[in-house]
């Protein structure tokens, strides 16, 4: 299965990660996975939250650590889906902070 990584970082308490996650060129069947780079930082149990998912979307799973999430998409549609992204510090103290980025699908055109 191919796989597209993305990475994640909090800087002065806001998410950073790219705006779009392009799949226009990607073949069907792709894992995205998310990476959060920033020590004392982890996903919340819905890390990753993608609007209307199914049947595109499917296997969500956050890693113990908490540092990566991950979706396989089917990639076999041309739509573009809103997400978001939620961290809190580690240990699940502090408040949730969020993002809402979006994935382009593209039809398996890779």
């Amino acid at each position: 299965m191919n796989e597209v990584q993305v990475p994640v970082a909090v800087v002065d308490g806001q998410i950073q990660v790219q705006e779009v996650v392009d799949l226009t060129k990607k073949p069907k069947d792709v894992k995205i996975r998310w990476i959060l780079s920033t020590p004392g930082w982890e996903f919340t149990a819905n890390g990753i939250v993608i609007e209307n998912p199914s049947p595109q979307f499917s296997e969500s799973q956050r890693t113990a650590s908490g540092s990566e999430f991950q979706w396989k998409d089917k990639n076999d549609d041309s739509k573009t889906y809103k997400y978001d992204v939620n961290v809190q510090a580690a240990g699940g103290s502090g408040p949730v902070i969020s993002l809402d980025p979006t994935i382009n699908n593209g039809d398996g055109g890779g």
